[in-house]
């Protein structure tokens, strides 16, 4: 199958280094909706390759247990992907300087993202809150540091509405609607 028909692509568990991602963003995947690359040693050139990528069509982009850290996406809000609505970024060791870069990122129909098991702290949840996601619904922050429920106020008012404390656990869960 020629892969200008293929609309999503799983590739975690791959060992995919930075020159296997700068080959993959190569390519014709125009019609790219989700993209997995969980469970890959990604590292900052990798993140640069991904984010040169022309994937107009891109929804869904999972980077889980990339061992991503903070300062290693500096690149990845520079991505044009206008239709982006779910990326997730679970179980990396993303910090307040991780969550500075993503914030600016231009992706107006993000609803989800999910930065569950992280190193995100009181600081990374003030720049969480300083976002351009209108549409943001679901925002999990489980499996972080411990964070003061009061940082929710912090959220756009049309946001405060994301995520809860579980007081049994005193850690943040995505608001079930």
């Amino acid at each position: 199958m020629s892969s200008q028909y293929s609309s999503s692509l799983d590739l975690a568990h791959n060992w995919l280094s930075a020159g296997a991602i700068a080959v993959l963003t190569q390519g014709n995947w125009s019609q790219l909706t989700t993209l997995v690359l969980s469970n890959n040693d990604l590292d900052e050139a990798a993140i640069r390759f991904l984010s040169e990528a022309q994937w107009p069509e891109l929804t869904s982009l999972y980077l889980n247990n990339c061992t991503l850290e903070g300062f290693e996406l500096e690149w990845l809000p520079r991505a044009d992907w206008p239709l982006l609505s779910m990326l997730s970024l679970l179980g990396n060791c993303l910090d307040a300087a991780g969550a500075m870069h993503l914030v600016s990122g231009n992706w107006p129909l993000l609803t989800e993202l999910d930065l569950m098991d992280n190193a995100l702290d009181e600081m990374a949840v003030r720049c969480l809150a300083d976002n351009n996601w209108p549409l943001l619904k679901t925002l999990d922050l489980t499996v972080n540091e411990e964070l003061d429920i009061s940082m929710l106020a912090l959220m756009n008012p049309q946001q405060q509405a994301i995520t809860h404390i579980d007081p049994s656990s005193h850690k943040y869960v995505p608001y079930m609607f």
